[in-house]
């Protein structure tokens, strides 16, 4: 049996999406989450918002989401930004975000990670975007799995809209 595996940005558990005390239809109304498919067979949660000290955080649900866990503090680094993520059929997930540990940071760089693990830990395999200038903005990313890889899509200095194809094979 699969499970589902839900990210939440700190907005979404501001609003109480991730609690104990959220009803279950409220977990799903926030357009910061991202719901997908997960290999264990335990409903998990991963909130990752710069609100635990710069860095990510992680909820946790071992009965499908009846019940959430603490958040407790991961070692993945976010400002506040959003982010997303995506499982691939070999169960890999991937993560866009941009990788600073820094409270309403700079948005940049912006950089593809992999978790072979289930998101406990991520390794960068690609930055997609970073430029020195720290007023530079590379947000609200977008990934989706395509034909034979993944596009991913984020606002390019708020004036347009970037989109990487990348073949599954450069994803190692």
């Amino acid at each position: 049996m699969r499970s589902i595996v839900i990210v939440v940005s700190v907005l979404a558990l501001a609003a109480g999406c991730a609690s104990n005390s959220a009803p279950a239809a409220k977990r799903h109304t926030k357009p910061e989450e991202n719901a997908m498919l997960n290999s264990d067979d335990a409903l998990s949660s991963e909130a990752y918002a710069a609100k635990v000290a710069e860095a990510g955080g992680r909820v946790d649900s071992t009965d499908y989401g009846k019940t959430w866990g603490e958040v407790y503090r991961t070692a993945l680094p976010n400002n506040n930004s959003g982010l997303d993520v995506l499982m691939l059929d070999d169960g890999r997930l991937l993560l866009v975000f941009n990788p600073v540990p820094m409270n309403w940071g700079p948005r940049t760089p912006l950089d593809l990670a992999v978790s072979t693990d289930n998101g406990h830990t991520w390794r960068v395999i690609a930055h997609l975007e970073d430029d020195p200038d720290k007023d530079s903005e590379y947000s609200y990313p977008a990934i989706v799995e395509t034909d034979g890889g993944v596009a991913v899509t984020y606002t390019w200095q708020r004036q347009r809209v970037r989109c990487w194809q990348i073949p599954l094979d450069a994803l190692e």
